[in-house]
């Protein structure tokens, strides 16, 4: 019994320290994934073909951590992500799943 008490409570602990993400569906007509995503779920439905990442790789943010999204594509198509004057481009395809960080000087694809 003890030995179930102590996992439960380990178990608890790790749930309480995972953060959620903010989920922002992008519309259809949007084709920009902007700054202010920052620490966002971002999902793709829809979308157009390309999708542009802000065009200044951002900094750090208030707390020190550097700026990430994750990008979600639910289709109907495989999307480009581009930040063309950052010479950044990725494909994501339908049902993938991508984190997007940047270290304020370019973009990088987290695993």
């Amino acid at each position: 019994m003890r030995i179930f008490a102590a996992i439960l409570l380990l178990a608890a602990g790790q749930l309480i320290s995972l953060q959620p993400k903010h989920v922002l569906q992008l519309a259809p007509h949007k084709d920009t994934i902007e700054a202010q995503f920052d620490g966002c779920l971002v999902e793709l439905i829809n979308s157009p073909h390309v999708i542009h990442l802000p065009a200044d790789p951002p900094g750090p943010g208030t707390k020190g951590e550097q700026w990430s999204v994750t990008v979600k594509n639910f289709g109907p198509r495989a999307v480009t992500i581009t930040a063309d004057r950052a010479h950044f481009s990725t494909v994501i395809y339908i049902g993938q799943t991508l984190q997007i960080a940047s270290n304020g000087t370019r973009y990088l694809l987290e695993k």
